[in-house]
């Protein structure tokens, strides 16, 4: 798998990583920051796996899966543009 781009939430406790996988597919992860006492990481959020035909409808599966990301794709203006994740800030 190739990790292709990730996106965080406002707050930056969590993210949604976009994979491209073998056979032209894709795929997203949700991850959640955790702190406590034995350290601080990246740990699976509700949704740890999803294979999509292309990263658009990763995307689109993301944003209806994630309550968080719809909002934060709006704000930034995330679009998909030949299997690349752009935003237009930059």
């Amino acid at each position: 798998m190739e990790r292709l781009c990730e996106i965080h939430s406002d707050d930056r406790k969590r993210r949604v990583i976009f994979y491209k996988r073998l056979a032209d597919s894709f795929s997203f992860v949700e991850e959640i920051w955790f702190e406590n006492e034995y350290g601080e990481g990246w740990a699976f959020g509700k949704w740890p796996d999803s294979i999509c035909d292309s990263l658009e409808t990763a995307l689109r599966e993301a944003r209806a899966q994630l309550d968080w990301l719809d909002a934060v794709i709006s704000k930034e203006g995330f679009f998909v543009q030949n299997d690349e994740l752009h935003n237009q800030s930059g």
